[in-house]
């Protein structure tokens, strides 16, 4: 009875409770299941009356850990940033960067998802040589890659559609490369795929602009529509009482928001919400944007403009363009604080508990949480 009391905390209490138990039951149960499957080991179901070891004589196997995946790497050194970080089959590659001109001795620390990330599978002791002071970053501005560069010496920028010395264009469809040379001979280069944009129109007649990531086309902006696509009417919910009252289908308008952009409940979100041909991203179309960019990803899907100091500079370079966005609990009606976190529906469930994607201010990547509370007020983005 505590423990489910607990649980009426909602989306903006930290405390564990029954929700995030029963997640953590499922994913260990689905684990379990996997390396029994994989390796063929002759273990017990996981249950309450029963533990879990693996038999005595179990096979040693080499190679990539299978269904286990890695915690985001630490560097211990303030010089030294993530720049980005892709894990392909237990294979992880770092791209790592600093504004010093000399080497910077680091420690490199990385941890299992299945062990404990406050005792690090690994340590290692580093050095990183940035080799020359030139280096260049290249961001997405609405439609316009624009060249931003470093360097104290003079440098000649060459695009590969054979453009010299140009800091930004307008790009059709296509991959690029982008090489920033000086006059000492040292180089740097920013490869980069140029995406194809479209729009959508919903019943409101509100244009939305779109972006094609990999094979799925993605809304670059946040839903604003009051009517699903059947017709139907989405209450406005604003006023507090409102929003604590509702039972059916509700948005809520965000305080001093000038994209009109609205929350929605889940009783919204969840059916006919999206345009025709549209609906809300599966965790699967979210798992393919870290295929394409890597971990942490946040900096590619981040808008250029919009967050606040403290976060990793976003490039933006899938289109996305997410901005920071507010959040409305269902429980007590409070707005999450502003420009903190961006969270979105997505149209996966699981025992009635719907799994939230969103990006926050302490990790510039996207995460999932779950949500038991069908009345919380999160944004909407359509895919096709």
């Amino acid at each position: 009875k505590a423990d489910l009391t607990k649980d009426q905390v909602g989306l903006f209490g930290y405390e564990a409770g029954f929700r995030e138990k029963s997640s953590y039951s499922t994913f260990f149960s689905e684990l379990i299941e996997k390396y029994k499957k994989d390796y063929g080991w002759q273990m017990p179901t996981l249950n309450p009356e029963s533990l879990v070891n693996p038999p005595d004589q179990t096979p040693i196997v080499y190679g990539p850990v299978k269904q286990v995946s890695w915690y985001r790497p630490i560097v211990l050194n303030n010089d030294i940033k993530i720049l980005n970080y892709k894990e392909n089959q237990g294979l992880l590659s770092l791209v790592l960067g600093t504004d010093k001109r000399e080497p910077v001795p680091f420690y490199l620390q990385l941890s299992f998802s299945s062990g404990n990330p406050l005792i690090p599978d690994f340590n290692q002791k580093a050095v990183l040589d940035p080799g020359c002071s030139v280096d260049l970053e290249v961001f997405l501005k609405g439609k316009t890659h624009v060249v931003e560069v470093y360097s104290e010496l003079p440098y000649q920028i060459t695009w590969s559609n054979g453009q010299k010395d140009v800091l930004s264009q307008t790009l059709p469809p296509g991959d690029y490369e982008v090489v920033v040379k000086d006059q000492e001979g040292c180089e740097r280069s920013v490869k980069f795929t140029a995406p194809e944009f479209g729009t959508v129109t919903d019943i409101d007649g509100n244009v939305y602009e779109t972006v094609k990531v990999g094979e799925t086309w993605w809304m670059t902006e946040n839903l604003r529509t009051t009517k699903l696509r059947t017709g139907a009417p989405i209450q406005d919910a604003t006023l507090l009482a409102d929003w604590l009252s509702v039972s059916g289908l509700a948005y809520t308008r965000q305080p001093n928001d000038a994209t009109e952009a609205k929350l929605y409940n889940y009783f919204a979100a969840c059916c006919d919400i999206c345009p025709t041909g549209w609906r809300l991203p599966s965790l699967q179309e979210f798992g393919e944007l870290y295929r394409i960019f890597g971990m942490p990803g946040g900096t590619f899907f981040r808008s250029v403009e919009g967050w606040p100091d403290g976060f990793a500079k976003a490039n933006n370079l899938s289109g996305l363009r997410f901005l920071p966005s507010r959040v409305r609990s269902g429980s007590n009606g409070n707005f999450a604080p502003a420009n903190e976190v961006t969270t979105f529906w997505t149209g996966y469930q699981d025992r009635g508990f719907v799994y939230i994607g969103h990006i926050s201010k302490n990790w510039d990547g996207f995460s999932f949480t779950i949500s038991g509370n069908h009345n919380d007020g999160h944004s909407v983005r359509c895919v096709k």
